[in-house]
């Protein structure tokens, strides 16, 4: 695995390649991480790559002093090709899983080892409708042996790129269902949290967002949507927002951050930041909504994360969320970028707890039917072998 989106970094991509490595040690294989460290673990002008075995995953950080960080990317690219010199020359049944946007390009320039991508990226999706960027990704998707997405949109935009249709496979993400589960729902109603302690009312519906305060994310929707609904529908809500960072700040952010801070008066609202994640299983569980307002989105692993807690789904008619969501089956679907439809969708679910019981109980059922990590190890399995059985076809 090749990605610098790893722990103690938190969103989708770093969640993924995470949940993964570790399903596929229970399958029994052997998976080592090759990531660069966000946050230097030495003092020295050079660190030295930190190992460690974590749930029997080889991780292996290459420090990096945040004085230099501007040559990051050299570093980075410099150690992992020092690292995979060795498996070049004696193994070859080992196969490079890489997951960042574009890094695959400077990856088969120092390696000649099959590589699969995992185009997790709405940057992608942001690229590809500039024409401008179009020839950079047609060079992108050609470097790779093999191509997994999330989304059977982003699939057939890889396939517009010219790339044959038959080397890219849709696999969702996945989620663990024995952490994110339906035990003890709302029987505790506490939440500790970077040492403070939130008690949410029994009698209040809580609606949990967490997205990161990101344009694509749809949070400024989302704002509009609950400006929409009736003050006193509101008062019997708690609204929980998790995903927003303490710095630094973009500019977007902090426009949601201060229309929240206008709509704190009028109603109860907790700004949690971004939550670490081994909280988030008790967060889901104290919750009784998700919401989903995204304008762009692959498959969400908040969206699993949710369904296998039984919490039912508002999310928007976009990406990879229907390919989750079934409408009035898991959740509630709405179009993009439509503040009243939205509003009215979350307005259906605050309404009825019988509602949010039914779709949260069949959210969870088809989570671990087909969304486990150890299902979706599997369908990686396949496509490894179909990577490193095409790689050594047509590479002398």
């Amino acid at each position: 695995m090749i990605t610098d989106d790893f722990p103690p970094l938190i969103g989708g991509m770093a969640t993924h390649a995470w949940e993964l490595s570790k399903a596929l040690v229970q399958l029994g294989h052997k998976v080592t991480v090759l990531t660069g460290a966000i946050v230097c673990h030495a003092k020295s002008r050079f660190a030295l790559p930190k190992v460690e075995m974590v749930d029997g995953v080889q991780v292996i950080n290459f420090g990096f002093t945040l004085g230099l960080r501007r040559y990051h990317k050299y570093w980075f690219n410099r150690e992992v090709k020092r690292y995979l010199l060795a498996f070049e020359e004696v193994r070859k049944d080992v196969v490079l899983h890489v997951h960042e946007h574009m890094r695959p390009l400077s990856i088969r320039k120092l390696s000649r080892l099959p590589l699969v991508w995992t185009n997790h990226s709405s940057m992608f999706l942001r690229d590809f409708d500039d024409d401008s960027k179009k020839s950079h990704l047609t060079r992108l998707v050609q470097s790779c042996d093999w191509i997994t997405a999330p989304s059977r949109e982003l699939c057939a935009k890889t396939v517009a790129l010219s790339y044959p249709e038959e080397r890219v496979t849709y696999i969702p993400n996945g989620v663990d269902v024995r952490r994110f589960n339906v035990d003890k729902r709302r029987s505790n109603r506490i939440l500790r949290l970077h040492g403070k302690m939130i008690r949410l009312s029994d009698d209040t519906c809580v609606v949990l967002c967490a997205r990161r305060f990101v344009y694509k994310n749809g949070l400024h929707i989302y704002l509009d949507a609950l400006e929409a609904l009736p003050p006193e529908m509101l008062s019997n809500c708690t609204l929980l927002f998790a995903g927003n960072q303490c710095s630094p700040q973009s500019t977007y952010e902090r426009e949601i951050l201060e229309r929240l801070e206008s709509m704190s008066p009028r109603v109860n609202l907790h700004l949690l930041g971004a939550v670490p994640n081994d909280v988030m299983p008790d967060l889901y569980r104290a919750a009784d909504i998700a919401v989903l307002p995204s304008l762009k989105e692959a498959t969400s692993i908040t969206g699993l994360e949710a369904m296998a807690s039984g919490l039912p789904i508002v999310g928007t008619n976009v990406g990879g969320i229907p390919e989750i969501v079934e409408h009035d089956v898991t959740g509630l679907l709405c179009e993009p970028n439509d503040p009243h439809g939205l509003a009215h969708t979350l307005a259906t679910l605050i309404h009825s707890t019988a509602l949010r019981k039914q779709l949260g109980s069949e959210g969870r059922k088809v989570a671990q039917a087909n969304f486990s990590w150890n299902i979706i190890a599997q369908r990686f399995l396949r496509v490894y072998e179909s990577a490193i059985s095409y790689h050594h076809t047509v590479v002398p």
